[in-house]
Parts: C-alpha cells; sequence; structure tokens
C-alpha cells in the first residue's frame, strides 16, 4: 500500500496531517527545490482535495467559508517538478514531484443501498361470529399450471388462491447533507489552521523550526527594566534548535558601556538561529529616575536570523518560561509561541497586543503605542518594590503563566491596582503628564481591574460615579451606599481618566437635581456630611445652615429668620446666614424664689442673663456668702450681688468650697433659678467664639459705659453688640472687706474648680480687650451670670 492509498482510510483532518507530514519530509531533500515550492504544492493538493466534494469525498463550499485563495494565493501555474494524473482505472489522481507520487486522491464510494421498509402492524383480532350451520367438508386442489390451488367444499369450487408476486424493491436512501465548507487561514510564516464548520485543524507547514546556522558581524540591542546602567554584562547563549531550545556550550558576553543600556555582541557564529540573552545589572528606575543599589537579571529569546537587533526587557522575560513551554510541549514554532505569550501577558493588563511588533523590539524609551505598553507594564510591576521584591514577582509570574497563560494572583493584581490609581492621582508624576499613551494604559489598567470600566466607552459616559468592586481592593464597596470599608467613590472625567470624586459628587450622584422643598438641608450617603438644596442645585451647607437647620436660599434674601436650636435672629444675606444685631432676641424671666424679674439675651446656640444675679442667699434665714459692693445695698440693685464660690455652688452646709474640694455633677444650678445653671469654662469659650473670639473679645460684650480708659488714656468701654451688658462691678477680696475695682474689673464664676482653695472665673478687664479665663481663690466675693439650660 503506497502513501496516498493509506492516506484516504483514516479521518480527513488525519489524512491532511499525514500529507503534510510527507511533503514536509519531502523538502527536506535538495532535489525537491525550496520550500516554498513544497508549500505551493500542499496547498494544491489541499485544494485539489477539496474539489472533489462532488465526487463524494468533502464539500468545500465558498457560501459558508473564505476562499482559500483569498488567505495564500496560489499561481495558476503547476510548480516546475511536479503533476498531477489521473489513475489507469479512473478512480483517483496521483500526485508526482520529481517523479515520486507523493499523494493520491481517491474518488469516493458510491452511497450505500437504502434498506428495506418495515412490515406493517399486524391487525386487531375480529370479533366471534354466530354459530353456523355445518358444512360440507372442503379441501384445496392444485390448480394444473401450478400458479395457485382450487378450494373445493363438496363438488363447488369455492374459490382459488393464487401464489403471491414478489414485493417492490425498497425505496433508495435519501442523499447525504453537503460537507460543510472550509477554508485555511495562515497564523504565521510556520503555521496554519484548517477550519471546517466548528471544527479546526492547526498544523505546522515547514520552515521556521529547521536549523539554520548563522554567522552575524553584529548583534545590537537595549537592555531595559529602565536602561541598565554602565557595567552591566550581558551574555548571549546558544541553542541547539527551534524545538528543544536546548543550551549548547557556546556563549558569547558584552559589557554596557553607557548608562543608557545600549550593547553590541560582534563576530558571532551560531549553529541555530535562535539563541537567548541575559542581561544582568542595575537599572534606572522609569518613574522615580532614581538608580538601584542592585542588580536583577532580564531574559530575552531571540531570532538572530530575521533582525541584527534585538532588545532585552520586562516583556522578554515574562514570556520566555511560557514560550518555551508552548514550544517544547504543545510543539509550536517560535514565532508562534512567542505573538501568543506577548498577547496573553498585555491582555492581563486590558492591552490589545494585536498590532504590536515583537517584544525584543520594544523599547520603554520609543514613541510607539506599543513601546507605552511596555513602559505602563513595566511601571506597574516595579510599583514600589525594591529590586528583590520585583525579582520574586517576576518569577511568580512566569511560573503562573507557563502553562495556561493568565496570571491568577488576583491580590496582586488588585494591589497593582490600586497603587496605580495613586499615581493617576498625582500630578506630579512627570510620566503620566509627557507620555500620553502611558498614562492612558495607567488608567484603563486600574479602573478596569477594579470593576469601574473604561472611562469614556458607550458604557462608562463623561461624569459617571462609581464604586469599585473589585473585592480584593482597598477602594471595595460591595454596594454604592457601603461605606463600612471606605467612603472613596470615583468619576469619569473622560479619555480613560477617573479620579476620586468629591463629597458633593459621590454624595447627591443618586439625588435627584431638584427638591420640593429650596432650602431643605440633607445628609450625604456617603461623607455624612450636609448639602442645601437652593434655586434647583444642591451645594454644601455653611456651618449656621447646619445648626439652625435651614439653608439660607434665594426666597429668604434679608429675611430675619429664628433657626432651629439657636438663641438669635439670623439675616439671609448673600454671605449666608449672619447675625442679625438689628433684631436682637430679648426676653426676661420672673425668678420664682424672690419676685425678681431678669433680662435675658440670645447669643447665638446659648440665652443669658442679661444683667448679673442679685439673689439673696441665705442659710437659716441668714444671708450667707453674699455682699453688696461697698456694703451699699444700692449697688445691689446696680451690680448685682458678689458672692463667694461655696454659695454660687449652694452647698456652704455641705463643706464644699473654701478648704474642701467637691465632685459636682454637671451642669450645676447652683444658686442659679430654676431652668438656669452656671456656665462652666466651656460655656463660657463657647460664647467668646460666638462673638469672634478672646482676642478683642471683650469689645462686643462690655457695656457702652462704666469702664475707665487704660493708662495710655483709651477708653475701655465696649460696644455691647450682643446685649451681653458686661459691666465693671469690681470683687471682694476678702470675705466681709477688701472691695475693689469698681469701673476696671468684672469676674464670672465658673462651677469648675481648681483643688482645695481655687475655682474658675471669666474675666473682663479695663486694660485689655482680651477676655480669658482665670482662677480665683474660692472665698473672694464675684459676680454670678446663669445660661439657661
Amino acid at each position: 500500500m503506497n502513501f496516498g492509498e493509506y492516506l484516504f482510510l483514516g479521518k480527513w483532518d488525519s489524512q491532511i496531517h499525514l500529507l503534510i507530514m510527507y511533503i514536509s519530509a519531502k523538502s527536506k531533500s535538495p532535489k525537491n527545490g525550496s520550500k516554498m515550492m513544497v508549500y505551493k504544492i500542499f496547498l494544491k493538493s489541499i485544494m485539489a482535495f477539496c474539489s472533489l466534494g462532488s465526487l463524494g469525498l468533502l464539500a468545500c463550499s465558498d457560501s459558508t467559508s473564505k476562499n482559500t485563495t483569498d488567505v495564500f494565493p496560489i499561481e495558476d501555474e503547476t510548480p516546475e517538478g511536479c503533476l498531477m494524473e489521473p489513475l489507469a482505472d479512473d478512480s483517483g489522481i496521483k500526485v508526482l514531484c520529481d517523479g515520486d507520487s507523493v499523494a493520491v486522491l481517491l474518488n469516493g464510494k458510491d452511497g450505500i443501498d437504502g434498506k428495506d421498509g418495515k412490515d406493517g402492524v399486524d391487525g386487531k383480532d375480529g370479533k366471534n361470529g354466530a354459530d353456523g350451520k355445518d358444512g360440507k367438508s372442503c379441501n384445496a386442489v392444485p390448480l394444473q399450471d401450478n400458479s395457485g390451488l382450487k378450494i373445493l367444499c363438496g363438488a363447488d369450487s369455492v374459490g382459488v388462491v393464487y401464489n403471491g408476486r414478489d414485493g417492490k424493491d425498497g425505496k433508495d436512501g435519501k442523499d447525504g447533507k453537503d460537507g460543510v465548507g472550509c477554508s485555511i487561514k495562515k497564523i504565521d510564516d510556520t503555521n496554519a489552521r484548517i477550519v471546517c464548520g466548528s471544527d479546526s485543524l492547526t498544523f505546522f507547514i515547514g520552515g521556521a523550526s529547521d536549523d539554520i546556522a548563522v554567522t552575524i558581524d553584529s548583534l545590537t540591542g537595549v537592555a531595559q527594566k529602565g536602561p541598565f546602567l554602565k557595567g552591566s554584562s550581558v551574555y548571549l547563549y546558544e541553542l541547539a534548535d527551534g524545538k528543544t531550545l536546548k543550551q549548547t556550550k557556546g556563549n558569547f558576553e558584552t559589557t554596557i558601556k553607557s548608562d543608557d543600556g545600549r550593547f553590541k555582541f560582534s563576530d558571532i557564529d551560531l549553529i541555530c538561529q535562535y539563541a537567548m540573552l541575559l542581561a544582568e545589572g542595575r537599572y534606572k528606575n522609569e518613574l522615580t529616575e532614581t538608580v538601584t543599589s542592585s542588580s536583577i537579571k532580564l531574559k530575552s529569546l531571540i531570532d538572530v536570523s530575521k533582525d541584527k537587533f534585538a532588545n532585552v526587557n520586562l516583556l522578554t522575560h515574562l514570556e520566555f518560561e511560557r514560550v518555551h513551554y508552548l514550544v517544547t510541549q504543545k510543539k509550536m514554532s517560535v514565532d508562534s509561541a512567542k505573538t501568543i505569550a506577548q498577547s496573553e501577558i498585555f491582555k492581563q493588563f486590558y492591552i490589545d497586543a494585536s498590532e504590536f511588533e515583537k517584544s525584543e523590539r520594544l523599547d520603554v524609551m520609543g514613541k510607539t503605542n506599543a513601546d507605552a505598553a511596555l513602559l505602563a507594564v513595566s511601571v506597574l510591576l516595579q510599583g514600589d518594590r525594591n529590586e528583590a521584591d520585583l525579582s520574586v514577582l517576576l518569577t511568580e509570574i512566569s511560573d503562573d503563566i507557563k502553562e495556561d497563560g493568565k496570571w491568577d494572583d488576583e491580590k496582586t493584581l488588585a494591589a497593582i491596582a490600586d497603587w496605580a490609581q495613586k499615581i493617576d492621582e498625582k500630578d506630579s508624576v512627570a510620566l503620566m503628564k509627557s507620555n500620553a499613551a502611558f498614562a492612558k494604559y495607567i488608567h484603563q489598567y486600574w479602573s478596569v481591574e477594579n470593576g469601574l470600566g473604561v472611562c469614556g466607552s458607550d458604557s462608562v459616559p463623561k461624569g459617571t460615579v462609581k464604586n469599585v468592586l473589585n473585592g480584593k481592593s482597598k477602594y471595595y464597596a460591595a454596594k454604592y451606599a457601603d461605606t463600612s470599608k471606605t467612603q472613596e467613590r470615583f468619576v469619569c472625567v473622560g479619555d480613560s481618566k477617573w479620579r476620586l470624586a468629591t463629597d458633593i459628587e459621590k454624595d447627591t450622584v443618586e439625588w435627584k437635581p431638584k427638591n420640593d422643598k429650596d432650602g431643605t438641608i440633607l445628609t450625604g450617603p456617603i461623607s455624612g456630611k450636609k448639602y442645601v438644596f437652593d434655586k434647583d442645585t444642591l451645594r454644601p451647607a455653611s456651618k449656621e445652615e447646619i445648626d439652625g437647620e435651614k439653608g439660607c436660599v434665594s426666597y429668604l434674601k434679608n429675611e430675619s429668620v429664628l433657626l432651629a436650636n439657636q438663641y438669635s435672629y439670623y439675616k439671609c444675606t448673600e454671605d449666608g446666614w449672619t447675625f442679625d444685631f438689628d433684631h436682637l432676641n430679648t426676653g426676661s424671666f420672673k425668678d420664682a424664689r424672690d419676685g425678681k424679674t431678669y433680662k435675658t439675651i440670645g447669643i447665638k446656640g446659648q440665652m443669658w442673663m442679661a444683667e448679673n444675679l442679685n439673689y439673696d442667699y441665705q442659710i437659716d434665714g441668714v444671708s450667707y456668702g453674699s455682699v453688696c459692693y461697698d456694703d451699699d445695698s444700692k449697688n445691689c440693685d446696680k451690680y448685682g450681688r458678689l458672692y463667694t464660690w461655696a454659695a454660687v455652688m449652694d452647698t456652704a452646709n455641705s463643706k464644699c468650697g473654701w478648704k474642701y474640694e467637691c465632685t459636682p455633677k454637671y451642669p450645676v444650678q447652683g444658686i442659679c433659678p430654676d431652668g438656669w445653671h452656671l456656665p462652666e469654662n466651656s460655656e463660657w469659650e463657647t460664647l467668646i467664639a460666638a462673638v469672634g473670639g478672646a482676642k478683642n473679645g471683650a469689645i462686643p460684650l462690655k457695656s457702652k459705659e462704666g469702664w475707665s480708659d487704660t493708662d495710655d488714656g483709651v477708653s475701655s468701654n465696649g460696644t455691647d453688640l450682643y446685649g451681653f451688658n458686661a459691666i465693671p462691678v469690681g470683687y471682694q477680696m476678702e470675705n466681709a472687706s477688701g472691695y475693689t475695682a469698681e469701673d476696671k474689673l468684672v469676674s464670672y464664676w465658673s462651677p469648675t474648680e481648681e483643688g482645695l482653695h481655687y475655682g474658675y472665673v471669666m474675666e473682663f478687664h479695663h486694660y485689655t480687650q482680651n477676655v480669658k479665663v482665670a482662677i480665683s481663690l474660692k472665698h473672694w466675693g464675684y459676680s454670678v451670670r446663669c445660661v439657661k439650660d
């Protein structure tokens, strides 16, 4: 049995494969001509094979597949040295090359005869008839021509039964369906694929894996992570062939002469066109432009027969083990394996490499999109890692992608995406400004990896605000409103770029742009910040608006409003809510204990007594711990009383005061009427802050008159802008004696103490317009102002 006869005993794909192997084998013989001639012979054979569909072998229909000549144009002339001739018995075609039979294509066999139809189903039994009369005996007599039997009952012939005729021939079976159309598609110079419907067969067409001895005058290139530095070493290792990629004993070495990473090998003889480059040394970081302190090693698999220039970079290194596996285990050509490995690695970073050159042609300092893609991957994997950590990472990736082409470390991929987001957010990164293609690849990687999508695409228009969906990211939020892990949200600003959303952007993305109630205060679901609707727009709320629970909006302009949680009127102005000095919130109340009436004044969030307390504190009907200035009762009516700390605290009988330390429960009512209490230090500080702060804070609180001039002759009167009316009543230095500082000072007790002997007071002086909290002896006499509960 010759090769051609054997060819058509198996399935068509196995037949083609055997034919390929046979032609490939023949191509190695010098007498058979060039490899291109064998390739053309093979394609002629395939076309002849497909043309035999009418003979029942295979249908190659133009209606279902692309004409193969569109993929591999074939000359009309039969290649020199080869021809096709019919077999002597017209049973097929013989292919002859230089007199040798390289293939026999046989005509298809006739279709199989159709099967006989099945017998019909027996009819159902008839019902029993009524008993008949006794019949005559019957018998059957053969006809004279033996064509049947005559039935005789008695002497009468009651019928004739003829022999049955032969049945009709069964109908022919239906024709089989036409075969699916086939096409041949080129993968590269050494591999092609036959596609028939959903089935395909990839086959090697010879050439690339053949060993080619190479002699070159020079081989140049660039070693890069960033550029390798002067003094770094580059090694070239000879490989045995393009199938095993095993190293031989042949190797060469050169040294990089400058800090741009350029190297050169001279006068090289190799037994095979394939070689491995290995660069070792320190490099310049592409992003920070700093020089590394230790070395790394990077590899590259090259074909020196095609190019005398080849680089070593991070991508050639990553694809090396993957290419080695595809060539040695999956029997791919080196070119095919390199194309596949490069595509898989770039795909991991959401980069389409279909139009890129081979990795050893790429340059991180280059100007093409492919160069920018290499730079992006190189920078992303570097991150903040030192050289040792980077080398470990590259090894992990190489091992992971070796067999399936996929890097499955989701945690590291997410961490790289988060790092990329940081440098994307910084305006100070020079590379992001100077290399737009590089910046775009950085934008795209971290946003797609984190589930945001490509900004500016149809599905993610400009202005979109989203949460990160990658569960491994530090910015992950299961739902938009989920703030359990992070409050960060991102807004699409166009051309693949995202940035961190501002509070108002992320808080209001799900709110309607209009609200029924102008001036409504809303709380942001992400940041917790407050916003106000004003003229159908949304803006951050001011402190006054938040405190007062009402926005100062257009329809309230110039209106004076008593806001919620406030004791003062505010006017809505162009600057927002401002204290309305023309509309002070004044009032009064009666002390149920003695019937005295006191003025009150609201100052922002506090309601104060607008005059000093004048309650005669007594124990067992005897005044205790309070006096009138200079023991003159008229001064009590004018200034109010002066109290010791014990009387203020209403604890004279409980040993709380002079020489005794107390533990009061705040707020402390003390000597104040019901519904009022002694202001703590913090409440005094709130008052001072409300009127502008401690510096010059006395001016708006002091009375307009009664204060003596400073030592420089400057008036120390105040403006009483808020209606507090702090008058200079002086104080009592010792119990029942020592009155002083009338027209120069007023001090107000606080319920806060300092040890056994001292309590805190708020002081107003004539020599300064600043106010301060101070301490004083508990048995001295000072004024009291109460604040509303």
